[in-house]
């Protein structure tokens, strides 16, 4: 079952490529188009490489004593960042 949902998983990441370069094409037009995905680029081979390095640094440094559940502490600025604006949208 694990190995089943890991191919879903898969599938489904997998799917979020085309998406991202849908919705630039669909919010730019002309060379702003193309300047978008000149960024989008360098900005996903940069999380690619930085993801797993900063999942390791943060693993190590073994914050609050939470092991690799430390990981999970990057997206809570982000959360919290999100909530207090969500009510102005």
């Amino acid at each position: 079952v694990l190995i089943a949902l890991r191919a879903v998983q898969g599938a489904a990441a997998a799917a979020i490529v085309p998406q991202t370069f849908g919705l630039i094409r669909a919010m730019f037009t002309g060379a702003e188009t193309s300047k978008a995905l000149g960024m989008i680029g360098p900005v996903m081979g940069l999380s690619a490489v930085a993801g797993p390095a900063l999942g390791g640094v943060l693993t190590h440094a073994d914050l609050f004593g939470l092991s690799w559940r430390a990981v999970f502490l990057v997206n809570l600025p982000l959360a919290v960042a999100v909530l207090a604006a969500a009510p102005r949208l």
